[in-house]
């Protein structure tokens, strides 16, 4: 199987989209080399590495919805009002992936784990199942990147 964690990766540090695709790059690559042994700890690892980075996202996002309550006070075009409605609906529904996103993880690192502690080789069921959640996190972490950034240009030219 193939897996995400290749590199160490800076929980606080969230890649730019250019670096997205190169990551997904990397991992469409490594697809090219199936059945690479990986263990317990390693999966487990990884799947700690992603809530972790769901959980910085999440707490960016509370944060941002804050700021836009604080945006509110301002005196604001309608087109600006209609923007500030886009992200607070974005946020909201992010928030929603992020925590079911979250909970798939977590659902699947206690497979492992009952899985690890029978003492059998992990099934290649689960090996499928972790490529499909990286593939989601990859998608979702893309998706939190993009909004991110429309964000920071709403409140830029709102010059807040």
């Amino acid at each position: 199987m193939f897996f995400f964690k290749q590199r160490v990766l800076n929980l606080l540090y969230h890649p730019t989209p250019g670096e997205i695709e190169e990551e997904t790059c990397l991992n469409n690559l490594l697809k090219l080399h199936p059945m690479v042994q990986t263990d317990v700890s390693q999966l487990s690892a990884e799947c700690q590495e992603w809530r972790q980075i769901l959980r910085n996202y999440r707490d960016e996002f509370q944060l941002s919805r804050k700021s836009l309550q604080e945006i509110c006070r301002k005196s604001l075009s309608k087109d600006q009002l209609l923007e500030l409605e886009h992200f607070d609906n974005q946020f909201h529904i992010q928030l929603i992936n992020i925590h079911d996103v979250k909970q798939l993880i977590k659902i699947h690192e206690k497979r492992i784990g009952i899985e690890s502690s029978n003492g059998d080789h992990l099934s290649e069921e689960i090996y499928t199942k972790h490529e499909e959640i990286l593939n989601e996190f990859l998608g979702l972490e893309n998706t939190l990147q993009e909004l991110r950034i429309e964000f920071n240009n709403f409140i830029s030219a709102t010059n807040c």
